[in-house]
């Protein structure tokens, strides 16, 4: 199997509809499936055309023989409440399966650090886009290190818990089995 022509480049709106596809191809692989994107063709075209034209964001493709099999999306956040220093936040990585092992996601990469050392940014930070242990491995030896996580609950869900009634002192899940395990390692100490 050849390896064919690989380059990275920033994206164009002409490049939209191949960007489609691979949003949705990164859906079906992300644990995340609903949170991660619409599945509404159209209102994704718009979301990803917006993107191109926004300030502060760039949108990277990877190609192989002139055909898009992948994707950056960066944002450059500006320093705020919890950030003192600028930091290019990496939204999205993405390779097609069949063209990964080939360099593309580390040729992407190196043209986010371009874009910081352009843009005097001193940190990049990402979110793990599908959770495979293949991804977190990648960034892992690229020097990608834990930095909080985020949690993610449909508002139904947590509308229906906030006015629920609060039960104070129940314990869940592992504190549960934590304090059974307790328990029972006294009974047995005991001789019970």
């Amino acid at each position: 199997m050849t390896q064919g022509v690989n380059k990275t480049r920033k994206a164009t709106v002409d490049d939209v509809e191949a960007l489609v596809e691979l949003t949705l191809l990164a859906r079906d692989e992300s644990p995340l499936t609903t949170q991660l994107c619409t599945t509404q063709t159209p209102h994704l075209s718009n979301l990803l055309g917006a993107w191109i034209g926004l300030e502060g964001a760039f949108l990277l493709v990877a190609e192989v023989d002139n055909t898009i099999v992948g994707f950056c999306l960066v944002q450059r956040v500006q320093p705020n409440l919890f950030s003192d220093v600028a930091f290019l936040q990496i939204e999205g990585l993405f390779v097609r399966k069949e063209f990964r092992r080939r360099g593309l996601a580390r040729n992407l990469l190196t043209d986010v650090v371009r874009i910081a050392e352009a843009e005097d940014i001193s940190h990049i930070v990402t979110i793990v886009l599908t959770g495979a242990r293949q991804e977190l491995r990648f960034l892992a030896g690229l020097g990608f290190a834990p930095a909080g996580a985020r949690r993610i609950v449909d508002t139904p869900t947590l509308n229906r818990r906030l006015t629920s009634p609060h039960r104070e002192g129940r314990m869940r899940g592992i504190d549960e089995l934590i304090a059974r395990r307790r328990r029972n390692k006294e009974r047995e100490k005991a001789g019970l």
